[in-house]
């Protein structure tokens, strides 16, 4: 649902009102650039579009007045003059929806009363997106004017710092743990305990993980110690190769995720969700195989303490 670049022009409002206007077809938009770890999906692009023309109106001489609360960032090239989405990529995929499918369910009955149909159904000029043009800054900039803005508009998520560290990396891997701990932590949500280099480190191991175990991070269904957990279960292990020294070699990146998938499917319910409970029982098996100390979550411990104050009455036991 990105949007169309039909055409490649420089920065011009289409709207009537102080707010720059643009037809989001005019702007260059890359998901990548974003530091979320994931696109909207439909039902969220859909939801937000329709709460843009629900707020949506017309004036006394029947122009629009649009319903986005918040205009998009845009960085507009010092060269070519084009314009590129900086910060907003979820109001510009919901515009760029409403533009796209002006006669779904949703979306049509708004367009009607905002007279924006012609007798055949079809737009008589695109739903325009609201854009602040911010000074032209180098990559680096643009990355923290994404992350100023998602960070104080929605929480981000364990996977989305770690976007935003591999980002960050991908321009200067020089970078060490430290010196990303002070870049980031301006941007700390309000309540965050301090950012440490143990937190950055945490999830630099992110970044090297299975598509699918990334999302199980994502979705909240695993905590990112755990996955870390299973990303260690897997790091380190060895395939035959009658080829290399000894016999065996280290596995490749995609050998190691291609046994991160089987874990994650190993934990999955009947709902095709991860199933917490299952994740670590599975994540246990696969440390005691290698050798790893194996751990007990509070609950089980707090359960096996119970038995043996059941069992054997014991005093101890009581005590802890």
């Amino acid at each position: 649902m990105a949007a169309k670049n039909t055409g490649k022009s420089a920065i011009k409002s289409i709207g009537t009102s102080t707010l720059l206007h643009m037809d989001v077809e005019k702007i260059n938009i890359d998901h990548n650039e974003n530091n979320r770890f994931a696109v909207a999906d439909e039902q969220t692009t859909i939801a937000l579009a329709v709460d843009i023309l629900e707020r949506s109106s017309l004036d006394d001489k029947n122009r629009l007045i649009s319903g986005q609360l918040q205009s998009v960032t845009i960085d507009q090239d010092p060269d070519s003059g084009e314009p590129n989405l900086v910060a907003g990529f979820g109001r510009a995929t919901a515009i760029d929806f409403i533009n796209a499918n002006p006669n779904h369910a949703a979306i049509e009955p708004h367009l009607v009363r905002l007279q924006m149909l012609d007798q055949k159904k079809k737009l008589r000029a695109v739903f325009p997106i609201k854009v602040h043009v911010i000074a032209h800054s180098d990559l680096m900039g643009q990355i923290f004017t994404n992350l100023a803005e998602n960070a104080h508009r929605r929480e981000l998520h364990d996977m989305d710092w770690a976007v935003t560290i591999g980002r960050l990396l991908k321009l200067n891997p020089d970078l060490s743990d430290a010196d990303l701990v002070k870049m980031l932590a301006p941007y700390r949500p309000t309540g965050r305990a301090e950012f440490s280099t143990s937190w950055v480190q945490q999830h630099r191991y992110l970044l090297d993980m299975a598509p699918s175990l990334q999302r199980a991070v994502a979705n909240g269904e695993i905590p990112i110690s755990r996955a870390i957990e299973a990303w260690r279960n897997t790091k380190d292990l060895t395939v035959a190769d009658p080829k290399a020294d000894g016999g065996a070699r280290a596995m490749t990146q995609i050998e190691r995720h291609q046994e991160q998938d089987k874990l994650i499917e190993s934990a999955k319910g009947d709902d095709g969700k991860v199933d917490s409970a299952k994740f670590v029982e599975s994540n246990r098996a696969k440390a005691g195989s290698r050798g790893a100390p194996v751990t007990l979550t509070l609950a089980e411990v707090t359960k096996t303490v119970k038995m043996s104050m059941e069992q054997t009455g014991s005093t101890v036991a009581s005590a802890i």
